[in-house]
């Protein structure tokens, strides 16, 4: 996922208010086939290619959220430098679940917004991601007539669906500026650019943090050939996650040739699992 932090302001002179429509978001890439962004589809994937003036361009709207049927990975954090709390939200938004924003002139709000680019192994760093787009953009109806926000979000879903017109703000990405914040990671290496960024301090810890993690993946590999030198599948499941709830494993059967007739070798005990259950969901790895 590439998550972009966004800050909109209604800067009109008219006195006028602007009506934001942020789960309309989409990136618009310099690539003209969708497989060269996003591997692979999903249920709720919004992607598609437009074709204008002799360009061709994959665009991809905002990810859609797997436990929430109402609208996609995006979060309004703040309204005019005010965090935004889900008990109590300011007057400006009006539909947190789908980022819809009332702005005054002068109002301001910092909204999250998740993209599904890439598959983890291909495209899985910010500046290799954000090098293949080319603008954003973010649906807007100013000045606002009052209207209701879901008619508003119908037109500007036919809208979305053709090439760019006038229905909101459009952002082009400064390739220069992305390349010179990530030049120390890209020609130094990763210690280098959060030295640079965050400071000595968080480039030592970031240091240690790897070094702690390379020795407890050695001592867990160790462990779990000594307890299964023959190897197994394993899947584990959660009822809940929480970090005081210990895993339940569950052996499949062994996957190796002593085990075809179905005979398990491995009894249930403390052993390193491949795949875990999150949001309710079980992911299973053969280890």
């Amino acid at each position: 996922l590439l998550t972009l932090v966004v800050l909109v302001q209604n800067r009109r002179k008219d006195g006028q208010k602007g009506l934001v429509l942020s789960a309309q978001c989409q990136l618009v890439s310099v690539c003209g086939v969708v497989d060269d962004i996003m591997k692979g589809r999903v249920e709720g994937d919004r992607a598609f290619v437009w074709q204008s003036s002799g360009s061709v361009r994959s665009v991809i709207c905002a990810a859609d959220d797997q436990w929430n049927d109402e609208g996609p990975r995006l979060c309004v954090t703040h309204i005019n430098g005010t965090k935004v709390t889900g008990s109590r939200p300011p007057p400006q938004v009006l539909n947190a679940t789908r980022g819809i924003l009332a702005l005054n002139p002068g109002d301001y709000a910092i909204v999250h917004m998740q993209f599904r680019v890439g598959d983890g192994q291909e495209i899985s760093r910010d500046w290799e991601a954000l090098c293949r787009m080319r603008s954003f953009r973010l649906p807007a109806v100013a000045p606002w007539d009052g209207q209701s926000p879901a008619s508003h979000e119908l037109g500007a879903t036919a809208l979305l669906l053709s090439p760019p017109r006038s229905i909101g703000i459009r952002a082009f990405f400064d390739q220069d500026a992305t390349l010179a914040y990530y030049r120390e990671i890209l020609e130094e290496g990763q210690r280098a650019f959060i030295e640079s960024h965050y400071g000595v301090e968080q480039a030592d810890a970031w240091e240690r943090t790897c070094v702690e993690g390379y020795e407890s993946a050695k001592r867990m590999l160790r462990l779990y050939k000594e307890l299964n030198p023959l190897g197994f599948a394993a899947m584990v499941t959660h009822d809940q996650y929480t970090q005081s709830e210990s895993a339940r494993v569950s052996i499949i059967q062994d996957v190796d040739r002593e085990t075809r007739s179905g005979r398990s070798i491995v009894k249930p005990g403390p052993v390193m699992c491949g795949a875990v259950e999150l949001h309710r969901e079980t992911y299973h790895t053969e280890m």
